[in-house]
């Protein structure tokens, strides 16, 4: 996993290295049905497989994780994966697993300094994210944050269901058009 100096806070909330203090925290959320349908996650997690693949994906260089505070307090994950030092490109995911911090404006602030990250510290080109059409409220922050939908061909399965997936992507220089002078 990349190491990166902590972001600075924004309206309360704060992106610091993702640390196996916080892995138990995470299992609770990824064992919530809501966030489960929402992220679309599959199969069964156990607590020593959920410990497992924290443990490989910290040393994953591929992978920047940070865990998501806001006040002081774990409030969510993001991150980037499939990083490609050479294209200059990564996928963003971010999820915030305490739904009592929900409408706080703290998902469109950790993705704004997400986003700071991939293209400030990692020198990004390029940040692309996949996410399900009905997450309407993800999809809208997205879309506030400067991302657009780009053609993506199929769909997943997912349950009984057949579930669209879009694909969003947010280059370098636009992303640079819209920040507010002072920005990266």
């Amino acid at each position: 996993m990349i190491e990166a100096p902590q972001t600075p806070t924004r309206a309360g909330t704060e992106l610091i290295p993702f640390e196996p203090r916080h892995i138990d925290a995470t299992y609770d959320w990824v064992t919530n049905p809501q966030l489960r349908h929402d992220f679309l996650l599959r199969g069964e997690i156990t607590p020593e497989g959920h410990r497992q693949y924290f443990a490989k994906l910290l040393t994953d260089q591929t992978q920047a994780l940070y865990a998501i505070t806001f006040a002081g307090t774990h409030v969510g994950n993001c991150g980037f994966k499939h990083l490609d030092p050479i294209r200059r490109r990564a996928e963003l995911w971010i999820y915030l697993g305490s739904y009592q911090h929900h409408g706080k404006g703290i998902g469109n602030s950790a993705t704004s300094l997400l986003i700071e990250k991939g293209f400030g510290e990692l020198s990004l080109e390029l940040i692309y994210l996949h996410v399900a059409e009905f997450n309407e409220k993800a999809v809208a922050l997205y879309q506030r944050s400067g991302f657009q939908v780009t053609p993506c061909d199929g769909c997943l399965e997912w349950g009984d269901r057949s579930i669209k997936i879009l694909h969003m992507e947010l280059p370098a220089d636009r992303w640079r058009a819209l920040c507010p002078k002072g920005n990266p």
